[in-house]
């Protein structure tokens, strides 16, 4: 999702709804659903006066907290108990903010080492002490994954390869000891900006590491023709399934899945929608959220202003939905979901009603949200 795609004079008219092919069930409604837990929620926003900042908001979209940041960020990660969030700069990015959102102070500023940057992503250790961050070797084009202990003020004390190149998204299964990582599999350089420098040879995978070693534990990549197939984002549900979704580098006329699943030990399973739903994704899947019952995942694309949504446990698609510059997804509880997007609109989804309800900002009215939502 590019800031350069986002026009706020045509944007800020815009509506997330608009009539979907195929979806007769879908309604839209301003009436505001009872929530469980989370009730809170944080994400990198860009204002009208070309400002980045970190928001804090309720389920409601208002405002509770906001920080003012150096440049554009990606990824807000939550702390497992503290009232913290980590805010990861935007790739090739070079700051992470540790930032108590109860309190509205900046705790820490993280750097990466010399000669590397982050990737976007990072995840906390389930116990809280460790935190692991998505980066770059840039002389060597090799992902790195490296740890920092949490109670010594995020001191480096690992620095692990990521087995692949460009390593997104990152998450830790159940057993607190293995990491699954994306690597997708796209080489850039600084001196490039975000130039893909390897699209011929690309090799995305899917990576599991142990946390406490570094070893690779398990390799899966696509069948060879879906060689350019980007894996980016995924999530892990309770019984450690994990769904990725992907960006495709290839021909603008081909129609290759994006939604998967995988489970270790198993090959990647490629989940099908209908071919009109699919070619709607723009070969680009901005972010994925499974909901707390760990049997739905909401995934959208914001190039194709589109939501899909999966039922993971069948490993069938269900449902979508319109929703211009949608790209930030995260669970609300059991079968619902909260979606922000480019244009400053804040939503709730309900899975077993199909119905889409749009919350109205009380913040500034010209925010724009970033590609990423965490539930606090």
């Amino acid at each position: 999702m590019k800031i350069s795609r986002r026009d706020f004079g045509k944007s800020l008219l815009s509506l997330c709804f608009m009539p979907g092919v195929g979806v007769s069930s879908l309604t839209t409604t301003h009436h505001t659903p009872a929530l469980s837990t989370p009730q809170f929620f944080a994400s990198a926003s860009k204002g009208q006066d070309n400002q980045y900042w970190l928001q804090v908001v309720d389920s409601g979209g208002r405002q509770t907290a906001k920080l003012a940041l150096p440049a554009r960020a990606h990824q807000v990660v939550a702390h497992p108990f503290r009232k913290w969030v980590l805010v990861v700069a935007r790739r090739p990015g070079h700051y992470i903010k540790v930032y108590d959102y109860q309190e509205g102070v900046t705790l820490f500023n993280i750097q990466p080492k010399a000669g590397y940057h982050f990737y976007g992503h990072a995840v906390f250790s389930p116990d809280g002490k460790f935190f692991v961050t998505a980066e770059n070797d840039i002389e060597k084009g090799q992902g790195r994954l490296v740890v920092r202990d949490v109670e010594s003020d995020f001191i480096e004390v690992a620095d692990y390869p990521s087995y692949g190149i460009g390593p997104h998204q990152l998450s830790f299964l159940s057993d607190q000891k293995t990491l699954v990582v994306a690597n997708g599999g796209i080489l850039t350089h600084p001196d490039r900006g975000r130039e893909k420098l390897n699209l011929d040879t690309m090799t995305p995978s899917l990576d599991y590491i142990d946390f406490k070693t570094g070893a690779l534990l398990e390799k899966r990549v696509l069948d060879r023709e879906l060689y350019q197939l980007s894996i980016r984002h995924l999530a892990v549900n309770k019984a450690d399934k994990v769904t990725l979704v992907m960006q495709y580098q290839g021909s603008v006329m081909d129609n290759p899945p994006l939604v998967g699943t995988h489970r270790q030990g198993e090959a990647i399973k490629l989940l099908s929608a209908p071919e009109a739903v699919n070619r709607s994704m723009k070969h680009y899947c901005g972010s994925v959220s499974i909901d707390d019952s760990g049997h739905t995942a909401a995934v959208s694309s914001p190039k194709g202003n589109i939501v899909t949504i999966w039922d993971i446990k069948q490993g069938q698609f269900l449902d979508h939905f319109r929703c211009t510059d949608a790209c930030g997804i995260a669970s609300a509880g059991d079968g619902r979901f909260v979606i922000s997007t480019g244009t400053g609109r804040f939503y709730h989804y309900d899975v077993s009603t199909r119905t889409l309800s749009r919350k109205t900002l009380r913040v500034e009215p010209t925010i724009i949200w970033d590609n990423h939502l965490t539930s606090l």
